[in-house]
C-alpha cells in the first residue's frame, strides 16, 4: 500500500487550494543553507507549454480532489491531553468508518515505520518504503495476493529501500496533518543528502538504503537506486515549499529554489525542439521528456517562485 498517496488523496482539498503562506521568518540555528532567490516561471516554460502543463496539472489535482470527497478538512492530530486512537488497520469489513479514522491508520503506519539508523536515530532518517506489517493482498492465495515485504530487492542489495518520492509524499502529508515536527525530521534527512560539505546542492538519487551515504553518492551500498529522476526531486521541492508555507520558515523555501536551480542546470532542455525538462539527470542521464516529471516541475515552479 502506498500510504503516501492514500494520505495525500484524503487531504487533497488542502493541497489544491492556493498556498496562503504565513509571514516568512528565517529560523535561527537550523541546518539550512542560504542561497539566492530564483525567479524562473516565465523563463523556463513557454506560454504554450505552460498552458498544456497547467491543464494537465489541473486535471491531476482535480481527480485527486474528487477522489477525496467534498467534506470538511481532516481534523488533524488529537489535542494535547487527549488519547490517541489505537488504530493500525481497517475494521473487519475492510472499511474505516470515517475520514479521521482512515487518516489515523496512515498516521499510525508512518509513526512505526523504520528509519535509517546511521543518522543517529531520534526520528531522523528517511522512512523505509516497504513493510513491515503490510496488509495482505486479499483472499486469492500467496501466488496472486501475497505482498512482498519488507525489502523486495534484498537478494541484490542487502538493505531495505528508503525511496525519495515516498518520503516527499509523507512529508507533505504530515505537514497537511499538522504533524510539523514529524515532517521536519523527514526534511532534515533530505538536507543531509542534498548538501555536500562545501554547501553545494546535489540532486537526490531515487532511493537510499540504511547504510551510510552522503550528498552526491549515486552508487555503493548506501544507494538502492542511483537514478537522478527529475520528478522525484521536484516532489522534494514541493515538500519543502509546503512546509515553508505552513510554518513561515523561509529557509525551507530556499531549499526548494536550490533544487529548481539544480534541475534547470542539469536537465533543462529549453534550447531543443521539445523543450521542457529531461526525465533523468547525470550520472545516468535519460533525455526523453516525461509528461509526469514535467508536471511535477511545473507544480513546484508555481508554488516556489
Amino acid at each position: 500500500v502506498d500510504f503516501g498517496r492514500v494520505g495525500i488523496s484524503a487531504v487533497m482539498q488542502d493541497l489544491t487550494r492556493p498556498l496562503n503562506p504565513r509571514p516568512m521568518q528565517t529560523s535561527q540555528g537550523e541546518l539550512l543553507l542560504e542561497s539566492s532567490g530564483l525567479r524562473v516561471c516565465g523563463r523556463r516554460v513557454s506560454a504554450r507549454g505552460a498552458a498544456l502543463l497547467g491543464v494537465a496539472l489541473a486535471a491531476l489535482c482535480g481527480s485527486l480532489w474528487l477522489a477525496a470527497g467534498h467534506g470538511a478538512l481532516p481534523a488533524g492530530p488529537p489535542a494535547a491531553g487527549t488519547s490517541k486512537p489505537d488504530v493500525t488497520a481497517p475494521g473487519k469489513d475492510g472499511v474505516c468508518s470515517d475520514r479521521e479514522t482512515c487518516l489515523s491508520i496512515v498516521d499510525a503506519f508512518l509513526e512505526r515505520q523504520p528509519r535509517q539508523s546511521f543518522m543517529g536515530g531520534k526520528g531522523v532518517g528517511l522512512m523505509q518504503t516497504f513493510g513491515p506489517d503490510s496488509f495482505d493482498g486479499g483472499p486469492c492465495g500467496d501466488k496472486m495476493c501475497k505482498l512482498v515485504e519488507p525489502c523486495p530487492n534484498y537478494e541484490q542489495t542487502p538493505h531495505c529501500r528508503f525511496d525519495v518520492y515516498d518520503n516527499a509524499l509523507a512529508a507533505i502529508y504530515l505537514t497537511c496533518r499538522g504533524r510539523l515536527e514529524e515532517a521536519r525530521s523527514v526534511l532534515k534527512s533530505f538536507l543531509y543528502f542534498l548538501y555536500d560539505d562545501k554547501g553545494a546542492l546535489k540532486l537526490l538519487a531515487a532511493s537510499y538504503t540504511d547504510a551510510p551515504a552522503k550528498a552526491g553518492d549515486y552508487q555503493g551500498v548506501g544507494v538502492a537506486d542511483g537514478a537522478v529522476d527529475t520528478g522525484n526531486n521536484a516532489w522534494v521541492g514541493l515538500a519543502f515549499t509546503h512546509f515553508a508555507a505552513e510554518t513561515g520558515e523561509a529557509c525551507y523555501a530556499r531549499v526548494a529554489r536550490d533544487i529548481l536551480e539544480a534541475l534547470r542546470h542539469d536537465v533543462s532542455c529549453a534550447d531543443d525542439e521539445m523543450g521542457g525538462f529531461a526525465a533523468r539527470g547525470p550520472p545516468y542521464p535519460h533525455n526523453y521528456r516525461s509528461t509526469e516529471h514535467n508536471i511535477d516541475v511545473f507544480a513546484t515552479l508555481l508554488v516556489a517562485a
